[in-house]
């Protein structure tokens, strides 16, 4: 085996050349090599398959080939197949491809390398041919990620695939992390800038719908309790004459006040008073009596008795 003589009366045996073979004794011709097959040195009795990696593509060959980067093969194979989708080969004559890395990805057949996830996308597990959009609440700031980040407490991702986290604004935050959307302080709150906690405003302040500080209450106007979203207005016969106030205050004697929100309180006229604190109106000076000054307390002097007449 592995000879042939293909004329009568020869006096030796010819070694079947490289890409054949003669597998019997007595031959009188050699065979070529099928596809995926060959032979790389004369005298052989049977043909070896091609490795995997490599392939042999024609009959009669004396070689096999190595698959090229992309691509693989099993054994005895006769051409090679790209790597599919998700996988790749950088090296020549491999039998298996490597699958994309977590992180990474491979769109295409016949790849020579991986690619990695851009920010704002990731690829938790190997063998991807695409990355995933970092989800809303989420984000990636680096390429290359196998998972996303949750945006921290007061920070927040409005949207799908996004690269950053961003700041709530001042009057708003976030409690928890992976947030999409920031809460606005409650009235009677405020979140200051910079930071992520909501706070009540003091007595003496208030403050609306997302704000980021207090509001004094005005003139006229007070708050008694923490967290109140609206002043409330000094009752009539009562006054606030300053900013901030917590409380008001009853209008002295001899003053008055007739409505609500009063800064200040008026004196009474001449010719009236007011005898008891907290007052809307003044008393006018009984028959017999009369009040000569402003802001008078008290229910005036005995009128001195007019001329008598003389008979």
């Amino acid at each position: 085996a592995g000879t042939f003589a293909n004329f009568t009366g020869a006096e030796d045996c010819t070694p079947a050349e490289p890409g054949f073979f003669v597998d019997k004794e007595g031959a009188s011709n050699e065979t070529r090599c099928a596809v995926g097959t060959y032979t790389d040195a004369e005298g052989q009795s049977s043909c070896r398959d091609a490795r995997a990696g490599y392939f042999v593509a024609s009959k009669g060959a004396s070689a096999e080939t190595a698959c090229d980067r992309g691509e693989f093969s099993g054994p005895a194979a006769t051409a090679c197949d790209d790597c599919e989708a998700g996988s790749f080969t950088n090296l020549i004559g491999q039998p298996t491809c490597k699958l994309a890395a977590p992180g990474y990805y491979v769109a295409a057949d016949g790849a020579t390398k991986e690619t990695p996830c851009a920010e704002g996308h990731y690829s938790p597990g190997a063998g991807a041919d695409a990355c995933l959009k970092c989800a809303v609440g989420t984000f990636a700031n680096v390429t290359g990620s196998e998972e996303c980040t949750p945006a921290a407490p007061g920070f927040y991702v409005a949207t799908p695939g996004a690269p950053f986290q961003t700041q709530c604004a001042a009057g708003t935050y976030t409690a928890t992390e992976g947030q999409s959307t920031c809460l606005p302080a409650a009235p009677g709150s405020y979140v200051a800038p910079g930071t992520n906690v909501e706070q009540m405003c003091p007595a003496g302040k208030y403050s609306e719908l997302a704000a980021n500080e207090c509001t004094d209450c005005p003139k006229g106007f007070y708050t008694e309790d923490a967290g109140e979203a609206v002043c409330t207005s000094a009752a009539p016969g009562r006054f606030v004459n300053t900013k901030s106030a917590t409380t008001d205050y009853p209008c002295p004697k001899g003053f008055f006040s007739p409505s609500a929100g009063a800064d200040k309180c008026i004196p009474c006229a001449t010719g009236s008073y007011a005898a008891a604190m907290g007052q809307l109106d003044c008393t006018p000076a009984a028959p017999g009596f009369y009040v000569a000054e402003e802001a008078a307390s008290n229910g005036g002097q005995h009128a001195a008795p007019g001329p008598q007449s003389h008979r």
